[in-house]
């Protein structure tokens, strides 16, 4: 039977351990207008906040692109499968982009 695989890219726009800096949470709150933002807690206990959830790596490397125009300036592709976050190459591999 099929085999449904869940992997799949987001565009981190950041990463905090503690308080989120003013000018983050700003800029998340601006952008939570037009995106979807998510947040979750990694397991060294930093939040981080993610938009998009993109099927293929050149989807994400253009999602990241208008990002960094809307102020984003250290937005990175992050790739998940099945909801953990995995090393982009892998994810690339499992789903034959390379």
């Amino acid at each position: 039977f099929p085999v449904t695989i869940c992997t799949h890219y987001k565009i981190q726009i950041g990463a905090y351990k503690g308080k989120i800096p003013d000018t983050a949470d700003r800029l998340i709150k601006k952008l939570s207008i037009i995106r979807k933002i998510e947040n979750y807690k990694d397991e060294k206990g930093v939040h981080v906040y993610t938009t998009g959830n993109l099927r293929s790596y050149q989807e994400a490397v253009t999602m990241q692109g208008q990002l960094k125009q809307e102020g984003v300036k250290n937005a990175i592709v992050a790739a998940y499968h099945n909801g953990k976050r995995i090393p982009l190459a892998e994810a690339r591999k499992i789903n034959n982009e390379l």
